[in-house]
């Protein structure tokens, strides 16, 4: 927005009609080289308006003396008479009725805003990787957060602000700069964060979210089979995912480690290695290495058997 300002001397000039009068074509000329300049479609307004009125100016005869009519004077100071306000081009829609000499401002900082697109707010792409463990605990993860965004640049002069805030997730995120468009946060906990870009132009704002995803390893559930007809002991070992929402633990270059245990299965006395084999999707089944002389031996059916199954995984996750 560009903004003229003529008609200066017409506070010097007082109660003299004359010379007030000779100050109205010098307006006018300068109001008409505005308009003549004026760019097809320019996002310019335009407003011809005084800060007050001044005199009390009042025609007591129409009957013209010496080129001019007859004048009255209520003052030689400001009135508090209502003014005219004109306004063309760029927002002058906005400018009707009768307005508070305040409301000027608030206008002219508005007077586009019909016309001014929100920024375009690209959060990023979603994020997701396995959480790493670390003895039962999860490590602190930073992640990088890069905005992007396009506008219209009708406000672009008005210069633009970002805010970076967490949306929802069961714990906060740190995010080291809020007010960055590129920044990075800090996740230490496992679960689903959502963060929220928002870009404001400087009259109007936008925003975007993403998720992060940092996937918590899968419970191992251990349950014993018995095939009667192949005479066959099995433990059956299926991944029980943490969090249903969350995309599934990525369990490639995992390992599963199954355990039999002697003594008591709190506080077991020793364990020996069964199996150890690459980590399934889902479920997987391991042979016990031993069976009752006969499978119909109800002795031997209420054997007891106590088995412990870790995931492990490159970045030291463990999970019973």
């Amino acid at each position: 927005m560009d903004f003229f300002y003529s008609g200066g001397l017409i506070d010097d000039v007082g109660n003299d009609l004359p010379r007030s009068m000779a100050e109205m074509p010098q307006l006018n000329a300068s109001v008409q080289e505005v308009l003549d300049w004026l760019p097809q479609g320019a996002e310019t307004l335009i407003l011809v308006l005084a800060d007050h009125e001044a005199g009390g100016l009042s025609v007591t005869s129409d009957t013209i003396s010496g080129g001019y009519p007859s004048v009255a004077w209520a003052t030689n100071y400001h009135t508090a008479a209502n003014v005219k306000a004109y306004a063309y081009g760029y927002g002058a829609e906005n400018f009707s009725g009768t307005l508070d000499n305040t409301d000027i401002s608030a206008l002219i900082k508005t007077a586009g805003l019909l016309y001014n697109e929100p920024p375009v707010v690209n959060a990023g792409n979603d994020v997701q990787g396995n959480a790493i463990f670390d003895d039962g605990y999860v490590l602190p993860q930073q992640k990088q957060l890069q905005g992007s965004f396009s506008d219209d640049d009708v406000y672009a002069a008005s210069g633009f602000s970002y805010s970076w805030q967490q949306a929802s997730g069961l714990s906060a995120a740190t995010i080291a700069n809020e007010q960055a468009l590129n920044t990075a946060a800090t996740f230490s906990t496992a679960g689903r964060y959502v963060l929220r870009l928002t870009v404001n132009d400087g009259f109007t704002q936008s925003s975007d979210l993403m998720n992060v995803d940092l996937i918590e390893p899968p419970r191992v559930a251990l349950s014993r089979v018995i095939d009667r007809t192949n005479a066959v002991h099995q433990l059956r070992i299926k991944f029980l995912e943490a969090i249903p929402a969350q995309p599934r633990y990525d369990t490639r270059n995992c390992q599963v480690r199954v355990y039999l245990l002697e003594g008591p299965p709190v506080v077991p006395t020793s364990k020996k290695l069964l199996a150890a084999f690459a980590a399934p999707l889902i479920m997987a089944t391991v042979d016990l290495p031993f069976l009752p002389t006969s499978i119909k031996d109800p002795a031997a059916e209420m054997k007891y058997i106590y088995a412990q199954a870790h995931l492990v995984c490159p970045n030291n996750i463990k999970v019973r």
